[in-house]
C-alpha cells in the first residue's frame, strides 16, 4: 500500500460523513483497519479502484488530499509527492 493510499484510507475514516449504514463507510473503516493493523499489506486491484472511486465521491469533503492526487495524476510531482 502506498503512502497516498494509507493517506486517503485514514482521511476517508477520520474526516468524510457517510450516510448511516453505506457500505461506503463499512469499506472505510475495513481500510482503515489494515492501515493501522498491517501496513505492509498490499490491497487487491479492486479495493485499490474502489479507494480511488471513494475519493473522487467524496472530494469536496478531502480537498487538500484530491488536489494531491490531481497534481500526482497530471505528472506534477511537486505537488503530488505522497501517490
Amino acid at each position: 500500500m502506498t503512502t497516498g493510499e494509507k493517506l486517503i484510507a485514514q482521511q476517508l475514516q477520520e474526516k468524510v460523513t457517510f450516510l448511516p449504514g453505506s457500505y461506503d463507510k463499512r469499506f472505510a473503516r475495513d481500510i482503515a483497519y489494515l492501515v493501522t493493523n498491517y501496513p505492509d499489506r498490499d490491497l487487491t486491484v479492486g479495493q485499490r479502484g474502489h479507494l480511488y472511486k471513494l475519493l473522487h465521491k467524496y472530494r469536496r469533503q478531502l480537498p487538500e488530499t484530491y488536489q494531491q492526487y490531481q497534481a500526482f495524476k497530471e505528472g506534477n510531482t511537486n505537488q503530488g509527492k505522497l501517490f
